[in-house]
């Protein structure tokens, strides 16, 4: 017996984002979530686990309805995860580096004295302020 799924896109469930785009992946034997990703900064990145948790007891409240019809939710039954959602770069997201007091001390010098407005890359362009 192969294992079907169902995957497409599911609705962003934060009003603060709701172009947000998600992809799932459920598995309709168990009716598990095998896959959960959303698109931002140009990849396709898996949700932090606070988000994670929130959204799969979201998605796991209406899996028999998901199950039953699908095509309510836009999710397709398809024979595998699409190849390129397995291996394009759904990673976690880019570990941000520590601040170091050398480094803040150095951008606050850089900053505009009137706004303290910041700039790409540490460099303060004209500024617009009265």
């Amino acid at each position: 017996m192969r294992t079907r799924y169902l995957v497409g896109r599911w609705e962003s469930p934060w009003a603060s984002d709701p172009f947000l785009r998600v992809r799932v992946a459920i598995e309709i034997d168990t009716r598990s979530i095998v896959m959960l990703h959303h698109f931002v900064d140009h990849a396709w990145r898996r949700f932090r686990p606070d988000e994670d948790a929130y959204l799969r007891d979201l998605i796991n409240d209406e899996i028999d309805a998901v199950v039953a019809c699908p095509e309510d939710y836009e999710l397709n039954e398809s024979d595998a995860i699409p190849t390129a959602w397995v291996n394009d770069d759904a990673n976690a997201a880019p570990e941000l580096r520590e601040d170091d007091e050398d480094t803040n001390t150095e951008r606050s010098q850089q900053a505009c004295t009137c706004c303290e407005r910041w700039y790409r890359e540490g460099s303060v362009s004209e500024c617009e302020c009265p």
